[in-house]
């Protein structure tokens, strides 16, 4: 069924139905506004309007601006539904006094009218300025928190955390004397390979806090790992030295592997890749890689002194981009806010291959941001950062 439309002609506070002349295929048509990057619904063609609708045209003030709205029903007039609004003012009208006849284009009236009115107003910002008063506000400082090498750093500040981008380093000294961070704990990692009786965990793990693994240093040093205990033991003295690595089992003390060394102490540097023989009924060689993963962290600020401690400016190459725009930094030591963690699934996930048919499903550093901001007045809650070995990831 063709549709059939319906004119209502408003002006001022007078609405009639008007009852123009049109062309048969009266249609909107979709165009683009000038200089500008929106579409118009325009009409097309023009309307004529005669007898009672012009002589309401002639009868009102020269300045008049009529709005003309036009429904539309493709139901014969049963339901009617809006089509169209325009508007046009008395003096676009072409008048016909002989045969009492108005023609005009309506242009649209749509949401883009008062945008475009409004675009070439002009406004004297400095006579509109508001009255200039003093403001104090409080700039709090930002924890950063990196593993050497990742591409992400971790940034908490004021309840908040994210991560971004960073320049990767994996110079820990220079971490240190040129970016000013601090070493807060180092997660000793023993990666277990080799066939054994009794089966070994895949992981050995230990952690160091305030240092690195330091094995030419005489001592022991445990790592728990549930059932099992991985031991470095280096004792020298005038006989000459040990030097030895032990997976113990803890229910009885009873040494299952080991690697001892005596003579000449070795200068021990990691990674490093040793293999233990069993002992006491234990079966199969174990070999180990222990490697090292450092976490350290700073305090962004712009005080240049910190409980009497000088700060240092933020260098011009520094490894994150965009500091927030504060300027100082100092190491800070909080090792009592990170604990590590470490899992393993046979699921393969997006933190990579540990071995075969097993994966990394977490291997973390957990920062506890209450524990960071202790005297921030906020409520904050549980939040943890997550730094993988493949990745950084941030968690609530």
């Amino acid at each position: 069924m063709n549709p059939i439309y319906k004119f209502e002609l408003t002006a001022g506070n007078t609405t009639q139905r008007a009852y123009p002349i049109y062309k048969d295929d009266l249609a909107k048509d979709f165009e683009k506004e000038s200089g500008q990057e929106f579409f118009r619904a325009k009409l097309s063609g023009n309307l004529t309007f005669e007898s009672d609708d012009y002589m309401f045209i002639v009868s009102q003030a020269f300045d008049t601006q009529f709005v003309l709205e036009i429904f539309i029903s493709t139901n014969a007039g049963i339901s009617w539904a809006s089509y169209w609004r325009g508007t046009f003012w008395k003096t676009d009208c072409e008048f016909d006094a002989d045969t009492q006849t108005v023609s005009v284009k309506p242009t649209v009236l749509d949401q883009y009218n008062d945008i475009l009115a409004g675009l070439d107003k002009e406004y004297n910002l400095i006579e509109l300025a508001p009255e200039i008063v003093p403001v104090k506000a409080d700039k709090r400082p930002m924890v950063q928190v990196y593993v050497p090498g990742q591409s992400v750093i971790g940034c908490f500040l004021s309840g908040m955390w994210w991560e971004q981008e960073a320049e990767p380093e994996s110079d820990e000294t220079k971490l240190v004397n040129a970016f000013h961070f601090s070493l807060n704990k180092s997660l000793l990692i023993a990666d277990v390979s080799g066939t054994t009786d009794p089966e070994l965990p895949d992981i050995l793990t230990g952690v160091i806090t305030g240092s690195k693994f330091d094995g030419n240093t005489q001592g022991v040093q445990d790592f728990v790992n549930g059932d099992y205990t991985l031991r470095y033991q280096y004792q020298a003295g005038g006989g000459g030295s040990i030097q030895a690595w032990y997976i113990i089992r803890n229910s009885d003390s009873t040494i299952l592997w080991e690697n001892v060394w005596t003579g000449v102490p070795q200068l021990i540097t990691l990674p490093l890749t040793v293999t233990l023989t069993p002992q006491n009924g234990a079966t199969g060689n174990v070999t180990l890689y222990i490697h090292e993963t450092p976490v350290y962290s700073r305090f962004v600020c712009d005080t240049e002194e910190i409980n009497g401690i000088s700060t240092y400016p933020i260098p011009a190459d520094d490894i994150v981009e965009n500091n927030r725009n504060y300027t100082r930094v100092i190491g800070y030591y909080f090792p009592d806010t990170i604990a590590f963690s470490n899992r393993l699934t046979e699921t393969p996930t997006q933190w990579g291959l540990y071995q075969p048919n097993e994966y990394y499903l977490l291997l973390e550093v957990f920062v506890d941001v209450a524990r960071i901001f202790p005297r921030c007045p906020q409520r904050l809650g549980p939040c943890f950062h997550l730094v993988y070995l493949f990745g950084v990831r941030l968690v609530g």
